[in-house]
């Protein structure tokens, strides 16, 4: 009868759910090692990669910052009065904001070319 049938799926649905939690639980995926080895090389080499632009990034700016400070240091040796030390200022502070700007140039004409919004405009 339908009771007694009901009972039957029941105890069949019991085993198979068993026999289900048995096997996820000896079940092993298999791993490709060269695939996982790849992977790994891959990740290292990428942020090896990184790690070298940004040292060789931070070396320039090291040696720009010596050459800046050592030009700064044989302009005041020559002894040059108010006036020129505030036209020399006034220099550099134009050539700072030049430069300035064509950094953010730069950045616009990247996210331009990307199709975004930089991070934040200022």
């Amino acid at each position: 009868t339908i009771f007694k049938q009901k009972q039957q799926l029941q105890i069949k649905l019991q085993e198979n759910l068993g026999q289900l939690l048995n096997q996820v639980v000896t079940w092993q995926p298999s791993i490709d090692a060269t695939l996982l080895s790849d992977a790994i090389d891959t990740c290292v080499r990428h942020n090896l990669r990184r790690l070298k632009e940004e040292y060789l990034f931070k070396m320039d700016m090291i040696k720009l910052n010596w050459a800046d400070q050592n030009l700064i240091r044989k302009f005041y040796e020559l002894i040059p009065n108010d006036d020129v030390i505030q036209a020399a200022k006034q220099l550099w502070q134009i050539a700072a904001d030049e430069l300035r700007t064509k950094e953010k140039q730069e950045i616009f004409r990247q996210c331009i070319y990307l199709k975004r919004l930089p991070n934040k405009i200022e």
